[in-house]
C-alpha cells in the first residue's frame, strides 16, 4: 500500500510530466526529475542536467554523472576554459529508479564498475567492455579535470545519490554495501571524500517544495538605507554573513542571485586573458 507521500509524489510526477516532458516516457522523466532534485544546489538549467544523464543500454546502473570545478558544470568543451587553479573538483552520480525499494544488487554493480572505470595510471583512454559511450566520456570529463589541474592540489569530492519512490529509509545491508562502495571511491586520491545519499519519496517532495522559492537571509548591521528609487538596499554586514547568504548549505555559489556576466561564462577568450 502506498504512503501518502508516494501518492503526493505521484500526482507531482504526473503534472510535471506533461507540462514539462509529455514525450519522455515515465521511466526517463523520472530519471531527470531525480536528478534536477539531486543536483539542485547546482542551480543547473535543463541543458546542463540533461547533459549528464547517461541512462540507457550499457549503463552499468548509473543514470547520470556530472563534474563540477569550484562549483561550475564542465561540459564537452569546457575542459579548454578550465581556470589556471582551483581549489576543488566535484563528481556527482545520480542512479534513479521509478519504483520502489533499495536494492543491493545496484551498489554491489556500482562497485564493480568503479573499479573498471576509474583507474588512476594517467591513462587518457579508458575502455571498458559492454559500457555505453556516453558514460565513459563523462568519466572521462572528469579524469582529465585533476590531471590539468594538478598543481592545484585539489580537493576531490564524489557523491553518490540513490534515488527512487521508496516510502522508508534503505536496509541495513543495503547501507552496509553503501558504505563499503564509498570507501573504494575515496581510494581514488589522497584528498578524496566520498559520500553516499538516499533520497526517497518524502526527500524527493521535499526538494520540489524546496526548489519552488529561494529564500536567503543576510544579516547586517545597522538599519539600511533605502535607495531613492525606493526599489533597494544599502546595509553593511560582516564579510561571513554575506559569504553564508550568497552560497547554499554546500557553499555552491547562489548563481540565481547573480545577473550572468559573459567575461565569468566565457572562458578563456584572448580578452579576458588580456584583463587578467
Amino acid at each position: 500500500m502506498q504512503s501518502n507521500d508516494q501518492r503526493l509524489l505521484e500526482r507531482i510526477l504526473e503534472d510535471q510530466h506533461r507540462k514539462l516532458a509529455p514525450d519522455k516516457s515515465r521511466d526517463d522523466f523520472f530519471t531527470f526529475f531525480a536528478a534536477d532534485k539531486a543536483l539542485q544546489d547546482w542551480d543547473l538549467d535543463n541543458d546542463e542536467i540533461t547533459d549528464g544523464i547517461v541512462d540507457g543500454a550499457h549503463d552499468c546502473v548509473i543514470d547520470g554523472i556530472w563534474t563540477f570545478v569550484d562549483e561550475r558544470y564542465i561540459t564537452a568543451n569546457a575542459n579548454q576554459f578550465l581556470p589556471s587553479r582551483a581549489g576543488k573538483i566535484e563528481l556527482v552520480i545520480v542512479q534513479a529508479k521509478n519504483s520502489s525499494g533499495y536494492q543491493e544488487s545496484v551498489i554491489e554493480k556500482l562497485t564493480s564498475i568503479f573499479r573498471l572505470c576509474w583507474i588512476w595510471a594517467g591513462r587518457r583512454r579508458i575502455s571498458v567492455p559492454h559500457t555505453n559511450a556516453e558514460l565513459l566520456e563523462r568519466t572521462r570529463r572528469f579524469l582529465h579535470v585533476p590531471e590539468e589541474l594538478a598543481s592545484s592540489f585539489l580537493q576531490v569530492h564524489i557523491k553518490v545519490i540513490y534515488a527512487n519512490k521508496s516510502a522508508e529509509t534503505p536496509h541495513p545491508n543495503v547501507k552496509a554495501k553503501g558504505d563499503r562502495l564509498r570507501r573504494e571511491l575515496s581510494k581514488i586520491t589522497s584528498d578524496t571524500r566520498a559520500d553516499l545519499e538516499y533520497l526517497n519519496a518524502v526527500d524527493l517532495r521535499e526538494r520540489t517544495a524546496r526548489g519552488a522559492k529561494a529564500v536567503a537571509q543576510l544579516v547586517f548591521i545597522e538599519t539600511p538605507m533605502s535607495t531613492l528609487l525606493g526599489e533597494g538596499y544599502v546595509c553593511l554586514a560582516r564579510l561571513d554573513e554575506y559569504y553564508r547568504f550568497i552560497t547554499s548549505d554546500n557553499e555552491a555559489l547562489r548563481l540565481e542571485l547573480f545577473e550572468a556576466n559573459v567575461r565569468d561564462y566565457a572562458g578563456s577568450t584572448a580578452v579576458d586573458n588580456a584583463i587578467r
